[in-house]
């Protein structure tokens, strides 16, 4: 059996998660931990007692055994209490300022489309998008915002990789790196995530665990508490999200967000017409029994699209918790959506 699950991560040591290879052998933080590195955490804890796979084909054998499928966990403040049937925080693209206040302008966007009526043209216009890097949620009827937590820096001379002493350039200097990390302060970071997992892997999360993550783990870094805050059998989540998506379809919209990277989004064609979409898209790679995963051209998160919809809400609520075939893929926690989004439907 399947259930979905809302889980916390609370730092307990300083994070070294870095994303791409900056300027000046600079590395920067990313300002979430990937799902990748969480459900990768999950995996090798579960199998400690196991021989480690040596290759994809045996990775994927040892994969197919169980179900874990999770989201990034994105940053959360302590007085949030997200429930099992709300969207995380999200690095919205469609966020923006009107009068001081935070709103989405996909729906207008979309109208503006779809209607080509002047006065809403008006109202899109009078929305300022340059609001930062934040995470965005509903609480109530309003839009609140989570600020990345924030980072330090550490530099560091680079080791030969064969004698594991500093390394020599061709001017007998060594070379400097340096890299972004996020510290524990006196309230430690908070991430929050969600997810599909089978009932033996929800059994050894539930009383919580203590794990290891990203880069440094033997200098004091990456030490992380993990828990379950809800779970809900899958078929009981269906029924009930259904209701939910359902009564928001009436406004005649599908909002569409991206919560992982998406890899094809062709498959939405198939949910209906798109009448907006602001992505961003790129080439991701994932580091993997020492070989890079490379995945073209998909969506990153925090991507929204708007369909005029030609399905209904019970086959919506399906593919939100319909895990991708592939074990590598489910394990880099790709291809995971949310729904109509309240942040969207509220009155700008």
């Amino acid at each position: 059996m399947s259930y979905v699950v809302i889980g916390l991560v609370e730092a307990l040591e300083p994070i070294v998660i870095t994303g791409k290879y900056g300027r000046g052998a600079f590395y920067r933080a990313l300002d979430y931990i990937p799902s990748s590195t969480l459900s990768g955490a999950i995996v090798f804890k579960l199998r400690s007692s196991e021989k480690l796979p040596e290759n994809l084909s045996e990775l994927k054998e040892s994969l197919t055994r169980n179900t874990i499928w999770l989201s990034n966990a994105y940053p959360i403040v302590d007085e949030v209490s997200l429930g099992i049937f709300d969207p995380l925080p999200l690095p919205l693209t469609t966020l923006a300022l009107k009068d001081g206040r935070y709103v989405s302008s996909a729906l207008i966007a979309a109208e503006v489309k779809k209607k080509r009526d002047l006065d809403v043209v008006k109202v899109l216009y009078e929305l300022n998008p340059k609001v930062g890097r934040v995470f965005a949620y509903v609480e109530g009827n309003c839009v609140k915002i989570v600020s990345p937590y924030p980072k330090k820096v550490y530099t560091r001379v680079c080791l030969d990789l064969k004698t594991r002493t500093v390394f020599m350039s061709e001017r007998n200097t060594g070379l400097l790196y340096t890299i972004e990390y996020v510290d524990v302060e006196e309230k430690p970071p908070r991430f929050i995530f969600r997810g599909v997992v089978d009932g033996e892997v929800l059994d050894f999360l539930k009383g919580g665990l203590e794990l290891k993550v990203g880069s440094r783990r033997a200098q004091g870094y990456g030490l992380i508490r993990l828990s379950i805050r809800e779970s809900m059998e899958l078929d009981k989540y269906l029924r009930e999200r259904s209701l939910i998506i359902g009564k928001t379809l009436a406004n005649g919209y599908l909002t569409v967000d991206v919560v992982t990277y998406l890899r094809n989004e062709r498959s939405l064609e198939k949910l209906g017409r798109i009448l907006y979409q602001r992505v961003r898209r790129d080439h991701v790679k994932k580091w993997l029994l020492n070989a890079f995963i490379l995945y073209r051209n998909v969506v990153y998160p925090g991507g929204v699209y708007v369909l005029e919809p030609n399905v209904g809400s019970d086959e919506l609520a399906r593919l939100e918790v319909k895990p991708p075939d592939d074990p590598i893929v489910r394990l880099h926690g790709l291809d995971m959506l949310f729904f109509n989004n309240p942040i969207h439907f509220i009155q700008i």
